[in-house]
């Protein structure tokens, strides 16, 4: 099967494209620089270059002669400053029915997208619309559709590591009891291409293990080798903070916005493979402390 990758350097994107190539599918990268995608190189893929917000006619070319779209790109969902500060719509809506567009122009048979656990609760944040309104124009596309709704990644608590290895507080939002159970991007490039291959058109994936929000910042802690410092910060506060951001940084605004709301109620998915928080968070510690040295 020949497959299309978009987003495959990035942190399910890689293990994706590792995937299908361990399935023995033909692989092609789409990665905004060529640079970027040296590592995929190695695994025997084709890269192509091209943007989701940019040419239609590079899209639709780079979807030539594919018969699976797996869409997995996106804004980067760091609560960090970068330079990238375009709203969420811009990529993850309107870019990824760019190349759904141009999926269904060459003719291809299979769309994978991924949405956000619990999205039909999280309705009315800008991070999630963005996802869900993709959702709803592929779901009237000419095309077979395989929506993931995957919970938190475990990579997205790295960041934190790094803060509280620098001695940094990170504040716990609410009461710290709600739970959740963020899966490992590898486990997730699993999921996603058994749903593609059985042609499953929606699936919740989470991972193995679920904690509350104070257990997860403290594993946070625990692979910094620091001690937990989670000052308690009322979650109704973030939302207005993130209202003074926007017209400033939206990206940021909308992530603050969203991260408020999942800190405050149950996120737990059903359960997928086996990677647990502790053992990504540990890998990055070392990892970092390595390339340090």
């Amino acid at each position: 099967m020949n497959v299309l990758v978009a987003g495959a350097t990035g942190a399910l994107g890689h293990p994706l494209v590792a995937e299908f190539v361990r399935r023995g599918h033909r692989v092609r990268a789409l990665v905004r620089e060529r640079a970027r995608g040296a590592d995929l190189t190695r695994l025997g893929v084709e890269l192509v270059v091209a943007d989701l917000t940019g040419s239609r006619a590079e899209l639709r070319a780079a979807c030539a002669g594919v018969e699976v779209v797996a869409c997995v790109a996106g804004q980067t969902t760091t609560l960090a400053r970068v330079s990238e500060r375009a709203p969420f719509r811009a990529v993850d809506r309107d870019g990824v029915v760019r190349l759904l567009d141009a999926a269904v122009a060459a003719g291809a048979h299979r769309f994978l997208a991924v949405s956000v656990f619990n999205a039909a609760r999280l309705r009315g944040l800008e991070y999630v619309d963005a996802h869900e309104e993709a959702v709803d124009a592929l779901r009237v596309a000419p095309i077979e559709a395989t929506v993931m709704r995957a919970n938190g990644f475990t990579s997205s608590y790295r960041e934190l590591v790094d803060l509280a290895r620098a001695g940094r507080t990170i504040p716990l939002i609410g009461n710290g009891r709600c739970r959740s159970n963020p899966i490992h991007p590898i486990d997730l490039a699993v999921a996603c291409a058994d749903a593609v291959a059985a042609g499953t058109p929606i699936v919740d994936a989470g991972g193995p293990e679920v904690l509350t929000r104070r257990e997860e910042l403290e594993l946070v802690f625990a692979a910094a080798d620091r001690a937990a410092r989670l000052p308690r910060v009322p979650g109704i506060l973030l939302p207005t903070a993130a209202r003074v951001l926007r017209p400033f940084d939206a990206r940021r605004a909308a992530m603050l916005a969203f991260t408020s709301a999942i800190n405050q109620i149950d996120m737990v998915a059903p359960s997928v493979g086996q990677r647990r928080l502790f053992d990504d968070l540990q890998a990055h510690a070392v990892r970092t402390v390595v390339s340090a040295t």
